[in-house]
């Protein structure tokens, strides 16, 4: 079984943008070769692997739809982590690193498998990134056929080992970041949620149903549960109502995970088993615990844990998706 912690969750989404870490103030820092607020003056420029903006591990996760033709996707973005432009075109180098991804399986529980290079080509020759003059971002990119990467969980993963100017640096702690994918699987789509939820700890709260939410591809047996309606539509977290207005439950998601009968055998918080506040997610052995596949609706009864404030479950949801289409 797979444990997805915080880090594995909140790479998901993919970003351009820099993130700004000040509290990684260390000889990186002084040198200037980390991703943090850099003063101005006549420090080099640095170059770094932006897969994420709300983590340094450098790990995103992602999804495919299932087709069968070759197609073109943009793998590793390489950025200049500049408020400015690049002033002249920019040649990085990167190298392909499968102990990176050996290692992330190691730490979180996962069995990402580094694609073989029959199974695709790198569009870039030699690998080199261009970071064009009056951008900010280059990317690798890789040619593969989604069809043929059906039912794994697979992995990139490179380091920047090379930049062709002087004045630029090479990352210190963003040099190096993991692309993995899969294709979706049969349980990803839109859906619309409803139910009935009951907190023990807090009567003012209740479910927000119905709504709509968004079930992601998680591997080739999990997904991954979205709000894609309200004010927390994309935000990774649980709607519930407070006092009959919108709110949610922080640091709590389900992944929900199926076995080959289409039965839900586990529901986990993605942000941790438990989260920092203490939060976990635990399947309702009494539901349905099931998915249809006459008409793609999903069945499931499950608890959100939280033994420091009431025990054995704080509350129960009792829930059924009904697709709506993929999303």
């Amino acid at each position: 079984m797979k444990v997805y912690s915080l880090k594995s969750i909140s790479l998901i989404i993919p970003t351009l943008s820099v993130l700004l870490v000040s509290c990684l103030k260390d000889k990186n820092y002084d040198n200037g070769v980390i991703q943090s607020n850099r003063p101005n003056g006549n420090e080099s420029v640095v170059i770094e692997i932006a897969l994420t903006a709300t983590n340094t591990t450098n790990f995103l996760s992602t999804s495919f739809d299932a087709v069968d033709k070759d197609t073109v996707i943009n793998v590793i973005p390489v950025v200049l982590a500049s408020p400015g432009l690049a002033t002249q075109d920019l040649q990085v180098t990167l190298t392909p690193d499968p102990t990176l991804v050996d290692d992330y399986n190691t730490n979180n529980g996962t069995a990402y498998v580094v694609p073989d290079p029959s199974m695709y080509a790198v569009v870039n020759p030699g690998n080199v990134v261009t970071i064009a003059k009056g951008s900010r971002v280059g990317y690798l990119q890789v040619k593969l056929n989604p069809n043929n990467f059906a039912g794994g969980d697979w992995a990139f993963a490179y380091e920047i080992t090379n930049v062709d100017k002087a004045g630029y640096t090479i990352s210190g702690n963003l040099n190096h970041g993991i692309f993995a994918f899969g294709i979706k699987n049969k349980y990803d789509g839109h859906y619309q949620l409803d139910g009935t939820m009951s907190d023990a700890a807090n009567a003012s709260l209740t479910g927000d149903y119905p709504t709509e939410v968004n079930l992601e591809t998680y591997g080739s047996t999990a997904v991954l549960f979205n709000p894609a309606q309200g004010p927390f539509a994309g935000a990774y977290l649980h709607p519930i109502l407070a006092s009959g207005s919108p709110s949610a439950y922080g640091s709590f998601t389900p992944i929900f995970t199926f076995d080959a009968n289409d039965n839900i055998i586990s529901v986990e918080n993605a942000y941790g088993q438990p989260a920092g506040n203490g939060r976990s997610a635990e399947l309702d052995p009494s539901g349905v615990n099931k998915w249809f596949s006459s008409d793609r609706h999903i069945e499931v009864k499950y608890w959100m844990n939280q033994p420091s404030v009431i025990s054995p479950h704080r509350t129960s949801f009792d829930e059924r998706y009904t697709y709506i289409g993929p999303r």
